[in-house]
C-alpha cells in the first residue's frame, strides 16, 4: 500500500501544477478524499477503462468505471502548458459534478476598502482573500500571509498560528486557515458564499461545501475595529454546530475567542437535540410560529451554565430559554494549557412546535449517573482516534518490542484515570511502567469527549491495544 501511495505522489507531482498539487493536498483535509479519481480505491479494470475527450479550449473529461457493470465516473480537467510539458491545473471535485469552464475563476479583484463602512471592509476584504485560492497561484501561501498581516490585527495573527500549530499537531492538517474555517477554499464554493451583519461591526460568514444538503455549513463569526481610522478583523469566533436548514429549523453554537482555547467547549450531544429535550413549549405561544430565541452564557471550568441572557421577542420565549439554559446539564468546557477555562457562547435557535413535539423528552441528573460500560454515545478522543494513536506514539519508549492491552476511564471531564494495564505480552514491568507514565503524561494534555446518555455525560471504561515496534 505504501508503495502505490509513493507511485501517485510520483504521479501527482510530474503530471501536476505546483498550484495544483498544492490544492490536492489542501482539499483531501476538508473532504478526506482523493481529488483526483473520486474514489478510495481503484481496480484494474478501472485503470485499463480510463478515456479521454476533449470538452472545450483547454478542457478534457477524463472517464472510467470501476467495473464492467460499475457506473461511469466523468471528471473534467483543466490542462495548461505546451507540447511536450501539459501539466493538468485543475480538476473539478466531486461536489462539482461535471462542471467545467474559465467562468469558475472570475473573482472580483478589487482593493481591500478599510476606510468606508465595516461591512464593505470585510466584504472587499474576503473577496480578495478568496480570489487567491480561488485563483491558485504559485505563491498562494504568501499572498494570504501578506492579506493577513494587512488586514487582521495581531490577536488573531496569533490565533490563527496557534489554531494551525494544533490542528497540524493533533490532525495532521498542516494548512488549516483560520479566516476561511477549512484548510481550503474551492471555486464551487463561491457562489453560496454570504456575509450577514450581525451589528455593525459583527458579521456571520458562512459558505457550502457540498450543494446537495447532506454536509454541514461552514459558518462563523468575524468582528471588526478600528486602528488609525482604518478598519481591521479584531476576532473570529468558530461555529460548532452549524446552521440545519431542513424545515427552515435552525440551531447554532458560537464559541466566543475560540482562537483562544486548545479544545473548544462541548455539550453531550448535538445542540439542536438538547435544545429539543429539555425545551418546554412556552404556554400560549402560538403552535404555527417558529421559536425563535438568541442565548448568551458563560460555560465555566467546571461545565456549568451561568450568565445566561436571552434575547427574543416574545418575552415568554425569554424566561423559557433562561430557565432551560440555567438548568441544562454540565457541558465540556474549553481548555487551554491542559487547564479547564470559561468561555463565553452564544446559541441561536428558531425551531417548530411540529418537531418538538416529536421529540422524547426524559428528566436526568448527571451527577447520579454511575459508571457505563456500554453508553449510548461512546466515549471517543476528541480529535480523533488516530490522532490519539500518533501523540502516544510519540511517548513511547524507543527501542522497545511487544504488545500491550491497557484499560481507562474516561471521566466526565474528559480526562482519563485508572489507567491500568490488563495484559502484557512482554512481560517487563520496567517497560509496563514507562507506558504507564506516557499514558498519564498524556491525560493531562489530550481530552476526550466523554461518553454521553440521556444528552448528560458520564464515565466510561475505554480499552485500547498498543504495539511497540
Amino acid at each position: 500500500m505504501n508503495e502505490d501511495i509513493h507511485r501517485t505522489e510520483d504521479a501527482n507531482k510530474k503530471y501536476l501544477t505546483k498550484a495544483m498539487l498544492a490544492k490536492v493536498y489542501r482539499a483531501s483535509n476538508v473532504v478526506d478524499a482523493n481529488l483526483m479519481t473520486r474514489s478510495q480505491d481503484v481496480t484494474s479494470y478501472a485503470a485499463q477503462s480510463v478515456t479521454c475527450r476533449h470538452l472545450d479550449g483547454n478542457w478534457y473529461a477524463v472517464s472510467w468505471r470501476f467495473s464492467p457493470d460499475g457506473s461511469l465516473t466523468d471528471i473534467p480537467v483543466r490542462v495548461v502548458g505546451t507540447e511536450g510539458n501539459y501539466r493538468i491545473s485543475y480538476v473539478t471535485p466531486f461536489w462539482g459534478g461535471t462542471k467545467y469552464g474559465d467562468s469558475l475563476f472570475e473573482i472580483s479583484r478589487q482593493p481591500v476598502d478599510q476606510e468606508s463602512t465595516a461591512e464593505h471592509f470585510v466584504r472587499s476584504f474576503y473577496e480578495r482573500y478568496l480570489s487567491a485560492y480561488i485563483l491558485m497561484p504559485d505563491t498562494l501561501e504568501q499572498e494570504l500571509s501578506h492579506l493577513r498581516s494587512a488586514y487582521c490585527a495581531e490577536p488573531v495573527l496569533q490565533a490563527f498560528d496557534k489554531k494551525r500549530e494544533t490542528m497540524q499537531r493533533m490532525d495532521g492538517v498542516p494548512f488549516y486557515d483560520l479566516l476561511v474555517g477549512e484548510s481550503d477554499f474551492d471555486a464551487f464554493w463561491k457562489d453560496s458564499f454570504k456575509i450577514r451583519p450581525v451589528d455593525d461591526r459583527t458579521f456571520e460568514v458562512s459558505y457550502d461545501i457540498f450543494k446537495d444538503g447532506q454536509a454541514p455549513e461552514v459558518c462563523f463569526r468575524v468582528q471588526v475595529g478600528k486602528n488609525d481610522g482604518k478598519y481591521l478583523i479584531e476576532k473570529i469566533s468558530e461555529n460548532r454546530n452549524t446552521p440545519s436548514t431542513n424545515g427552515g429549523n435552525v440551531c447554532t453554537f458560537t464559541v466566543e475567542d475560540s482562537q483562544l482555547y486548545d479544545y473548544q467547549p462541548e455539550f453531550a450531544d448535538n445542540v439542536k437535540l438538547i435544545c429539543l429535550h429539555f425545551l418546554k413549549w412556552p404556554e400560549g405561544y402560538p403552535s404555527e410560529q417558529p421559536l425563535s430565541a438568541e442565548v448568551r452564557f458563560t460555560i465555566g471550568p467546571d461545565g456549568k451554565i451561568t450568565d445566561v441572557v436571552p434575547e427574543a421577542d416574545s418575552p415568554a420565549v425569554k424566561q423559557e430559554m433562561e430557565r432551560m439554559f440555567s438548568s441544562l446539564p454540565k457541558a465540556l468546557p474549553a481548555w487551554q494549557d491542559g487547564k479547564a477555562v470559561a468561555s463565553s457562547c452564544v446559541v441561536r435557535l428558531n425551531l417548530s412546535k411540529s418537531e418538538w413535539d416529536q421529540c422524547q423528552r426524559k428528566e436526568t441528573e448527571a451527577d447520579s449517573r454511575p459508571v457505563y460500560v456500554d453508553p449510548e454515545l461512546p466515549a471517543h478522543p476528541s480529535d480523533g482516534l488516530e490522532a490519539f494513536q500518533n501523540y502516544l506514539s510519540t511517548l513511547m519508549p524507543e527501542k522497545s518490542s511487544g504488545k500491550l492491552l491497557y484499560s481507562f476511564v474516561v471521566k466526565k471531564d474528559g480526562r482519563m484515570s485508572e489507567i491500568t494495564c490488563v495484559r502484557n505480552s512482554t512481560k517487563n514491568p520496567d517497560l509496563e511502567k514507562k507506558v504507564t507514565e506516557s499514558l498519564t503524561k498524556m491525560s493531562e494534555k489530550f481530552r476526550w469527549h466523554p461518553a454521553s446518555a440521556n444528552f448528560v455525560f458520564v464515565e466510561s471504561k475505554f480499552s485500547i491495544p498498543i504495539t511497540l515496534k
